[in-house]
């Protein structure tokens, strides 16, 4: 069974600035409230 308790980094790759943003953008929608980190 996973460990649920610790946060989960998440590693966005991606080449174009407006596919970045509409993913954030995404997430935070979903509340989601995980580091991020874009490369």
């Amino acid at each position: 069974m996973p460990d649920t308790s610790r946060p989960i980094n998440i590693l966005l790759v991606e080449d174009n600035a407006d596919d970045v943003e509409l993913t954030r953008r995404a997430l935070d929608r979903a509340k989601v409230r995980n580091q991020i980190w874009t490369v």
